[in-house]
């Protein structure tokens, strides 16, 4: 395991337990991975945990956003990094975000092979700068493009993007994110709550 504090901030519980799994299938300990639902909190939960690395999303609408969370928990947490996810990704956004260092700004819905693309190459970098993760670089990387290869197989199975509108139990409804776990694509769709097999889902 990769003995490195995470912390994810989002108000969706779907979305903040998605990207909770991609960490874990990367070999993080998921007793070192937080989550929270606002800013605030975040920070509250970032004094006691110290965080190595943050993702959060952008939270435009509140007096503290994801680049002021980031700011404010280098007082106490100088060596974290951070990156970004949102739902409108422009130029403007990412020149401000490469502008305060975020290792990657990621559009949001994606998908899990979309998301761990970008984690495999943020660890990376960060395997330069924290040493202690550094002898799990190789292991990590050979791991991660396995799963990125059945992700990538699982999708083309199912041909399941978020967006798509689909049916299920006799109702239509959209495919918010698409995750694959133990072998298995599974859907978080808009109306109902919990996950989804894609096998039990029909595609308009």
């Amino acid at each position: 395991m990769f003995q490195i504090r995470l912390l994810i901030v989002d108000r969706s519980k779907g979305l903040q337990s998605f990207v909770r799994q991609q960490f874990e299938t990367f070999g993080f300990d998921s007793s070192l991975i937080k989550t929270a639902s606002d800013p605030a909190t975040a920070l509250e939960i970032a004094r006691k945990l110290k965080p190595d690395f943050l993702l959060t999303d952008w939270f435009p609408n509140d007096i503290l956003t994801g680049i002021a969370l980031y700011e404010s928990m280098l007082e106490f947490s100088p060596d974290c990094k951070f990156a970004l996810l949102s739902t409108d990704v422009g130029p403007d956004k990412t020149e401000l975000a490469n502008q305060h260092g975020a290792v990657f700004l990621q559009v949001k819905p994606c998908t899990a092979a979309d998301l761990r693309a970008a984690l495999g190459k943020a660890l990376q970098q960060l395997s330069a700068e924290i040493p202690r993760i550094n002898s799990h670089v190789g292991a990590m990387t050979a791991a991660a493009a396995r799963h990125l290869a059945a992700l990538k197989l699982a999708e083309k199975s199912y041909h399941f993007v978020p967006g798509d509108k689909v049916h299920y139990k006799g109702r239509t409804d959209t495919v918010l994110n698409v995750i694959f776990r133990q072998g298995d694509m599974v859907l978080q769709l808009h109306g109902v709550a919990g996950m989804v097999s894609a096998g039990d889902v029909q595609k308009l």
